[in-house]
């Protein structure tokens, strides 16, 4: 999965991305939310929460964020 994304100063906290089944369990294969949390991306994928705390978010700044499922594994 991919997406691009850009947000306009100030930089706000909030969710950027939600996708996955509206209905139980939310926590689903495909579950994912990804967020700006403190200028920083938060993703949880599944029950998994990860926090990119070497990138900090700019302002009028494009970005490109992909994941992919290997396994039991996230690449992000």
């Amino acid at each position: 999965f991919s997406f691009d994304f850009a947000v306009r100063p100030p930089l706000p906290d909030g969710l950027i991305l939600l996708y996955g089944r509206n209905s139980t369990p939310v926590n689903d294969f495909f579950w994912t939310a990804i967020e700006i949390s403190q200028s920083r991306l938060r993703f949880q994928l599944r029950d998994t929460v990860l926090v990119a705390t070497n990138t900090v978010l700019n302002a009028s700044t494009w970005y490109h964020v992909e994941y992919q499922f290997v396994g039991s594994t996230i690449l992000v």
